[in-house]
């Protein structure tokens, strides 16, 4: 098995778990506010709708999809990265992969939008969605080079490999230009609930849920980069 097999297999393993601990999030936050746990999702219409909308089982996958997408990506930047070493000499080495990147995203994009669930419940003819859209290749542009990095990594576990591609302050900035754009496409949610393409009652409600569930995921990979960068000593 090569460098990148065995890499994007360790990978994509620790971002599963992540997404599922993420979707976690979600289902604990969806009990809390209907009460009474799984009876309470079960025997509540609204809830039901809350809880299809956004824990079905094609959310898994479309998510699965996107971590396919980056690896992909990833790979596909370190290929060009190599074969351009020696063109463009009038470029600096930034130009250059900021050039490779905008290329990759230009191709990709469509496929890691067609996976996402902001594309799929948002209107959109409505007035803010390209902005939403422009945060969407924000995330998407943010975690492509880092994945790069962990590809081309050493190590044997996803902890090996990411202390040996990041210092702990490069790991923090990584996923913080990740949560900056984030936070920015759920403030645009907030403040025009309109471009969501879900039932008005359940609208408010949602977007409590995606914002309270941002936060959570949050704290949950801070303590993760600590960890990771703790095990090191």
């Amino acid at each position: 098995m090569s460098l990148i097999s065995k890499n994007q297999r360790i990978i994509k393993k620790e971002l599963v778990e992540q997404m599922n601990i993420g979707l976690g999030h979600v289902d604990k936050l969806i009990g809390k506010m209907f009460g009474n746990g799984l009876s309470g999702i079960i025997f509540n219409p609204i809830a039901r709708l809350i809880y299809k909308i956004m824990l079905s089982d094609d959310i898994r996958k479309k998510t699965k999809n996107q971590i396919d997408i980056i690896l992909e990506c990833a790979n596909l930047y370190n290929e060009l990265l190599k074969e351009n070493e020696n063109k463009d000499p009038e470029l600096s080495l930034q130009q250059k992969k900021d050039k490779i990147l905008n290329e990759i995203i230009e191709k990709y994009f469509e496929d890691y939008r067609l996976n996402d669930q902001s594309f799929h419940h948002c209107k959109k003819n409505h007035v803010i969605y390209p902005k939403i859209e422009t945060m969407m290749k924000e995330v998407f542009r943010s975690r492509i080079e880092p994945a790069n990095q962990l590809l081309t990594s050493s190590g044997e576990t996803y902890d090996e490999l990411t202390r040996n591609a990041f210092s702990k302050e490069e790991a923090l900035a990584n996923v913080n230009r990740e949560f900056k754009a984030t936070a920015e496409m759920l403030k645009l949610l907030k403040e025009n609930m309109d471009v969501i393409e879900v039932p008005a009652f359940v609208r408010r409600k949602i977007v409590k849920i995606m914002i309270d569930a941002f936060e959570m995921t949050k704290k949950q990979l801070y303590a993760r980069i600590d960890e990771i960068f703790e095990n090191s000593s």
